[in-house]
């Protein structure tokens, strides 16, 4: 069996690529994994018993350069615990970073050779199969399109206060929007950090699709030292696709300020985003913790419903999923088909001072799962006289200036004593 994979270009800014759509299994070395092509990507698993837990697949390619940069396009993640990540694996070669979905981009600079041997890996489960990665397609380019890249000025290499660097992003197409926004996070718990005051990063277009910021690291920047277990990252999002980059130079930023612990698990940096959104939302007292909703129509969606059902949404608690999968969560509530919509009531007991609602939902990251377009809200307090309190409507992103939240929803704030509480969803 050949395992053996150099493909060339003469010419253009491909150096080369593969399309996991089109997976030749003769072409790769495989280590205790299955795989299959699912919907143009090819789905990995590590086997079960895998001997250390752990899978990979890899070949020999062309290395184009120590200028030029490894691309991989992912796609869904099953679960987390897979860790998927890409290394070079010949002698004396290191690993490039970990695979979130979205374009991953990476530095070829500490590659020595003409070429080498790139292996995707991933973690197991045991006795079990593992959880599924999805990956779409490879490359070694000049010119990383769909790529976000990070450059250090820097006499000896390091960044350091003081130092410059330079954000720049390559779209493969014009964009509409005239800036972008970056930030960088620190991996694998996806802990935001700042090289300077404003986290984010304003990338404006300079012309020939090229966005570019360039930031200079500031006291204000949070303590941190390069550590391969801890890779720093910075990330843009573009038409919901996510574009990141691992830092490859290294880190020695000495301030006043720490890194903030996690306050939650997240599998990539938007979970963790939207986590942190509904702690910083539902500070104060859970006046719902616990209390039974009544709904209608009732949750029928199998892989969720179970006799919880009820008090699944006022536990307090998110899903111990960390990539917020919830539609495989038993402590989750959804509805398989149906007109779209649902009603729920809840009664807090006695009459109780409400400042406001919170309602976290997901949907729309994966098949026909559909976020509600509207939620109309109705209190009482008796159970019998109703008043409309608020109707938060989804917004068009050209809308967001009517909105305070993340996702465009308008939301509503309310200062009564109450007891009864019905929401529409619709």
């Amino acid at each position: 069996m050949s395992w053996l994979l150099i493909g060339f270009i003469a010419s253009g800014n491909t150096v080369w690529e593969t399309d996991f759509g089109k997976f030749d299994a003769e072409k790769w070395k495989i280590r205790t994994i299955l795989h299959e092509v699912v919907d143009g990507r090819l789905r990995v698993k590590v086997s079960p018993g895998a001997p250390g837990n752990y899978g990979n697949f890899f070949c020999y390619i062309p290395s184009g350069g120590p200028d030029c940069y490894l691309q991989v396009r992912m796609g869904g993640v099953e679960n987390s615990t897979a860790a998927p990540r890409v290394a070079n694996i010949s002698t004396g070669g290191k690993g490039f970073g970990i695979l979130i979905p979205g374009w991953n981009t990476f530095s070829m600079k500490e590659v020595n050779r003409k070429t080498f041997a790139l292996a995707f890996a991933q973690i197991g489960n045991k006795g079990k199969d593992g959880a599924w990665v999805d990956y779409i397609s490879a490359r070694i380019v000049k010119i990383p399109k769909n790529g976000l890249t990070v450059t250090l000025a820097s006499a000896d290499g390091i960044a350091k206060v003081g130092d410059k660097l330079i954000f720049r992003y390559y779209a493969s197409d014009s964009l509409a929007e005239e800036t972008l926004e970056a930030s960088c996070f620190i991996a694998p718990q996806f802990i935001d950090y700042r090289f300077a005051k404003d986290p984010v990063i304003r990338l404006k277009n300079t012309g020939g699709n090229i966005y570019e910021a360039q930031i200079e690291i500031t006291a204000d920047a949070l303590t941190y030292k390069s550590d391969p277990k801890t890779p720093l990252m910075a990330t843009v999002k573009i038409d919901q696709e996510t574009s990141s980059f691992t830092m490859p130079f290294e880190v020695d930023v000495k301030t006043a300020n720490v890194v903030p612990k996690a306050l939650t698990v997240a599998a990539n940096p938007g979970v963790r985003r939207d986590r942190q959104l509904w702690f910083d939302r539902t500070r104060g007292i859970n006046l719902a913790n616990g209390k039974a909703i009544r709904m209608n129509p009732p949750p029928n969606y199998s892989l969720s419903t179970n006799d919880t059902d009820p008090t699944d949404l006022t536990d307090g608690k998110l899903t111990i999923r960390t990539d917020d999968k919830v539609w495989f969560d038993k402590n989750a509530v959804g509805w398989y088909f149906g007109n779209g919509e649902a009603y729920f009531q809840l009664d807090l007991g006695e009459e109780q001072p409400l400042d406001r609602l919170i309602i976290r939902c997901l949907g729309g990251t994966s098949g026909n799962f559909k976020f509600p377009k509207q939620f109309d809200l109705y209190v009482s307090k008796d159970g019998d006289t109703w008043f409309n309190a608020a109707s938060m409507q989804k917004l068009m992103p050209s809308e967001s200036s009517q909105s305070d939240f993340k996702k465009y929803y308008g939301v509503c704030t309310l200062h009564n004593r109450i007891q009864h509480i019905a929401i529409a969803l619709w």
